[in-house]
């Protein structure tokens, strides 16, 4: 707000102009809640979320390497015979903030601001959902100022991936299967185990998924999910679409497909958010009379591997 301005509103204006901006606020609030639901791809692979407020703009990342094998004896193991040292690599993250502004017309404010009428709240609604699209492809590739994909600033699940392995076409009966059972091959070889996994495609193999079905009329997404989730006392992991961007550029290319644990402790990665999709509003010019009002829709976080050993991505998985 424009401090000249201020300085000609008595108190009780202010009050009460902050009063009603901070309740189209909180409207709009509820109305993103649901739309929001619908997106957020990216924080479905995130299993262990910390939320730690929106003051918090950069947070501790401990990465541990692994020690080496243990030992058994048929007697007393003597300290210090198998010493192994823990090594911990400290280092800061900064989370990365991401937003959306839109506008309300002046005259749809006042018949607020009068009578307390609810707006029509698509902008709000479609700055948040544009916000969270440009957070879906961060955490799913990652995020670079420059948008040069090939050296991001903040890695996502396929420039972290440390596991690749081979992927077969999804249009054929079977290959979903196939595509499933390497990844497990590669945990298996990495040693990641103990875990339900996430299988995250894009929009062309989950549709190909979707309608595959056998000569005799067995469904494959069912076996696939069955694939997913071997550990019954576990968290159970799930088939994801990746969305498609306003260019209609899919997020994930049909040709690739990730598949990462679901790990609600955060043994192998977790996401630190700070501001969660906060929407603040404001007067988006010099008059109080006749500017429209504005709004912001942001959100900021932080994805961070522990063990990126634990994302696996698969190549050939769609070409037809």
């Amino acid at each position: 707000m424009d401090p000249d301005a201020i300085k000609d509103m008595t108190y009780d204006q202010i009050v009460n102009n902050v009063t009603l901006q901070q309740r189209l606020a909180t409207y709009f609030d509820e109305q993103l809640k649901e739309p929001l639901r619908t997106v957020l791809v990216g924080r479905q692979m995130f299993a262990k979320q910390i939320v730690i407020g929106p003051d918090k703009y950069r947070v501790n990342f401990n990465k541990i390497a692994e020690m080496g094998n243990a030992f058994g004896s048929m007697t007393s193991p003597t300290v210090g015979s198998g010493l192994d040292n823990i090594r911990i690599d400290n280092t800061e993250l900064d989370l990365v903030f991401h937003w959306k502004e839109y506008q309300i017309p002046r005259q749809d404010w006042q018949v607020f601001q009068a009578g307390g009428i609810n707006l029509n709240a698509i902008g709000a609604i479609s700055a948040s959902y544009m916000t969270a699209l440009y957070e879906d492809n961060t955490l799913i590739n990652g995020w670079n100022p420059s948008l040069d994909a090939a050296t991001y600033r903040v890695n996502g699940l396929t420039a972290s991936s440390g596991t690749s392995f081979s992927g077969a076409d999804f249009a054929t009966f079977g290959n979903a299967m196939t595509t499933v059972a390497n990844g497990w091959t590669a945990f298996d070889a990495a040693r990641v185990q103990g875990c339900n996994m996430n299988l995250l495609l894009s929009p062309f193999n989950f549709n190909k998924l979707q309608k595959s079905i056998s000569s005799v009329g067995l469904r494959e997404l069912p076996m696939v999910l069955e694939m997913l989730n071997p550990y019954p006392n576990m968290p159970k992991g799930t088939v994801l679409k990746a969305p498609t961007n306003q260019d209609a550029t899919p997020v994930l290319t049909k040709g690739t497909c990730i598949m990462a644990p679901v790990d609600p402790i955060g043994r192998f990665f977790d996401l630190v958010i700070g501001a969660n999709y906060i929407n603040d509003v404001f007067v988006n010019g010099p008059s109080q009379m006749l500017s429209p009002m504005g709004g912001v829709v942001y959100t900021t976080f932080a994805p961070r591997f522990v063990f990126p050993t634990a994302i696996g991505v698969a190549t050939g998985c769609g070409t037809s």
